[in-house]
């Protein structure tokens, strides 16, 4: 059984519920084992990350911040130094006020997202 552990860096706890929900339930549909862990804050996505390097991918909003990191676009950075292989998707209902992050990103989502769209960028469902 294929395995995939993605952490969602999302500060809105509802839009963090709606990401894990869609992800988890893609997941199950197709027999898929997903690991989905969150952080509103850059801080504990940095330690979430350090404490599991075995991350398939890790969800960027644009607007979460830490007292480490003060935006996500350096926490970005920061993964990036510790594993090439962890796919980095940016995510923002405004890509205009992260663009930094949207461009350093391996792939990009804009709220509202589209679920089979986001699923294909982590990894989830191959590519078209």
């Amino acid at each position: 059984m294929q395995t995939f552990k993605i952490l969602i860096v999302e500060d809105d706890a509802q839009m963090a519920m709606t990401f894990e929900r869609a992800i988890e339930g893609f997941a199950r549909s197709k027999g898929i084992s997903a690991t989905v862990l969150k952080a509103d804050n850059t801080d504990d996505a940095y330690e979430l990350f350090v404490e599991n390097p075995d991350f398939d991918a890790v969800l960027l909003d644009g607007s979460p911040t830490g007292h480490g990191f003060s935006d996500t676009y350096k926490l970005a950075l920061a993964i990036r130094l510790r594993s090439n292989k962890c796919r980095l998707v940016a995510t923002s209902g405004s890509p205009a006020d992260c663009m930094d992050l949207w461009d350093f990103c391996d792939k990009r989502e804009a709220k509202p997202f589209n679920g089979e769209a986001l699923l294909r960028k982590l990894g989830l469902l191959p590519p078209i």
